[in-house]
């Protein structure tokens, strides 16, 4: 993973953006639930929500073997046992029954959203809900040098794919100015 990205990733003004206490707070997680952080990138989201899990485990989806390194650093350095980091070639998953689907900034980068949703969908329980966080198109809070036109997905195209892949209950928040989240229910 190129420096660029690490900085970009970790920036505090992006994590400022993301307002992740109120993304802890919309989540509503239980002591006991099993949340799939998809993306989990460095761990912020998954130290944050695995916080929440006294008696739950977090489930840390990731492609690049080197953030699961960082991660793994993380649950090392904080002593922490409810985090499960995995390692998958393409974000496609094996685990089964979880209550909540994490999706944080990895959506747009998705080219068949409908499969990638519908796969999370199986994967949570009846009563299950997926979070979907993702920048406002043409706004950044941290630039990408190596690509400054990255747009990200309107929040109305992020609805509509959810509808697409099933999802149920469809709504919104606004996390700031520029990030938002797309909530569904499984039913």
């Amino acid at each position: 993973m190129d420096n660029n990205k690490m900085k970009r990733i970790d920036n505090p003004k992006r994590l400022q953006d993301y307002n992740i206490e109120k993304i802890i707070n919309l989540l509503k997680i239980r002591s006991d639930e099993v949340v799939l952080d998809v993306g989990a990138g460095t761990g912020v989201f998954s130290l944050a929500l695995a916080k929440e899990l006294s008696s739950g485990m977090l489930i840390a989806l990731e492609i690049q073997s080197e953030l699961i390194d960082i991660i793994n650093e993380k649950i090392d350095t904080n002593k922490i046992s409810n985090i499960k980091p995995v390692l998958a070639d393409d974000f496609s998953i094996k685990e089964s029954s979880v209550d909540k689907v994490f999706v944080c900034a990895v959506l747009h980068e998705i080219e068949n959203k409908i499969d990638f949703l519908s796969q999370y969908k199986n994967a949570l329980k009846e009563d299950g809900k997926i979070f979907v966080v993702e920048f406002s198109s043409g706004k950044r809070a941290v630039e990408d040098e190596n690509n400054p036109n990255r747009t990200f997905m309107p929040v109305e195209d992020t609805v509509n794919v959810l509808e697409e892949s099933g999802f149920r209950n469809i709504t919104k928040e606004y996390l700031s100015e520029i990030v938002y989240m797309v909530i569904g229910d499984k039913s």
